[in-house]
């Protein structure tokens, strides 16, 4: 019998790379399972970085505060911050850029390696990356990819700024 390919949360988000960095940043220091429970409500109160980067401490037109829908991954002031931060820096780099190459996100706040080798994996699409997570190895050994040539993801026009 074969084993089933392991699926990461990050492949839910392939078609927007700020929601895919976002539950990177969720990940840290927490599972998988309790990131899946939070990341819909996260992504219905807070849809863009756009929305993400105003966030208010109260609620506002009925929507929970973010260390408030946050607070089971832990850290929930700290994380909430960063991920303030990490939406206010992503909106900065689309004011000055078309593409966005993951060498570009080591100035964003919030961004390890972990999230930096998922945008490698999952938005580049170029798997010749050397993560020390374990389920980004087991990913890369279970989806070969032999192309050495990266996608560079282009901002869509109609793209939120």
């Amino acid at each position: 019998m074969e084993r089933d390919k392991i699926r990461l949360i990050q492949q839910d988000y392939l078609d927007d790379p700020w929601k895919m960095l976002v539950s990177c940043i969720c990940l840290n220091r927490t599972s998988n399972y309790q990131v899946k429970k939070i990341l819909p409500e996260i992504f219905e109160n807070y849809p863009t970085h756009v929305d993400m980067s105003q966030w208010q401490e109260k609620s506002v037109e009925g929507k929970r505060p973010l260390p408030q829908i946050i607070k089971p991954l832990g850290f929930m002031n700290r994380r909430s911050s960063i991920l303030k931060r990490f939406s206010e820096d992503w909106g900065n780099l689309l004011k000055k850029c078309r593409y966005v190459d993951w060498w570009d996100l080591k100035q964003l706040t919030g961004m390890g390696k972990y999230a930096i080798d998922s945008y490698r994996i999952f938005i580049e699409d170029y798997h010749h990356v050397n993560p020390t997570d374990l389920k980004l190895n087991t990913y890369i050994s279970e989806n070969v990819n032999e192309s050495t040539e990266r996608k560079i993801w282009e901002v869509p026009e109609d793209y939120p700024q």
